[in-house]
């Protein structure tokens, strides 16, 4: 599929907030048992060490439920930016149980699309939805085959990523990534969490990440702001364990070729 169709249409918009967290090294989650309330000892050092205090919270989460904002800005502006109006804020709710559930609804200029998998089975429908259906009916479901993309499109790491079991948050850090030190940054109130903050850039094929990520006094995180170039992405956890319901639908329809795409 040509990049013509993506970067003019507003699901591409999300496709690429997506993108940058995908390349930054963030990802979802698996497991099980309850997540463990002991406040930690000392501060994280080092990437390294704070990947693994989220890895090891990790283990008990069953679900959660985040909201992904995303908007082009300034390169002086600041993750803040988000906050205004005329931003050009997407925004991506993202539900999951782990390991293999995830649903997502994306909203840009008043359009809506959304996104079902379950155990390695992708469905779409809406508004931004890439595919065409036979009734031209948004609203039908339609069953997308990630093989059938070209793998090296955004459509398809896209899909790609959905479709593969959620995985730890930081666990595919660039090389050399874990012996960085963290800037602390205090304190900071997350979706009526108290957390704290730290920041650390990476680079990856000569492209350079800036993150910052807010745990909780459970180590699991409350928030994480990644740029790129022009590009700041947040994901802020709004909740864990919470009881989550994620099914295939009832009806769908194959999906065809890509509207617009190779």
């Amino acid at each position: 599929m040509g990049d013509r169709f993506v970067r003019g249409t507003a699901f591409g918009v999300a496709l690429l907030a997506l993108l940058v967290a995908h390349l930054a090294g963030v990802g979802l989650g698996a497991a099980s048992q309850t997540p463990s309330t002991a406040s930690p000892v000392a501060e994280p050092r080092t990437v390294g060490e704070l990947a693994d205090r989220v890895t090891a919270a990790w283990a008990g989460v069953r679900t959660y439920r985040a909201v992904r904002t995303f908007a082009v800005v300034d390169a002086d502006a600041t993750p803040a930016a988000l906050s205004t109006p005329e931003a050009g804020i997407t925004e991506i709710v993202e539900e999951a149980v782990l390991p293999d559930r995830v649903r997502q609804t994306v909203s840009v200029d008043g359009l809506t699309s959304e996104a079902v998998a379950v155990a390695g089975r992708l469905y779409a429908r809406g508004e931004l939805s890439a595919f065409p259906r036979p009734s031209g009916d948004a609203e039908t479901w339609v069953l997308v085959d990630p093989a059938a993309l070209d793998p090296s499109s955004q459509l398809g790491v896209l899909y790609a990523g959905l479709t593969a079991p959620v995985a730890v948050p930081f666990a595919a850090l660039p090389p050399g990534a874990r012996a960085l030190e963290l800037q602390p940054l205090g304190a900071r109130q997350v979706a009526d969490r108290e957390c704290r903050a730290y920041r650390f850039a990476t680079s990856e094929a000569d492209e350079r990440f800036e993150t910052v990520i807010a745990i909780g006094p459970d180590d699991l995180p409350c928030s994480v702001e990644i740029r790129f170039r022009d590009v700041v992405t947040i994901v802020t956890y709004l909740a864990y364990n919470e009881p989550i319901t994620i099914e295939p639908p009832t009806a769908f329809v194959p999906a065809a070729t890509p509207a617009g795409g190779d």
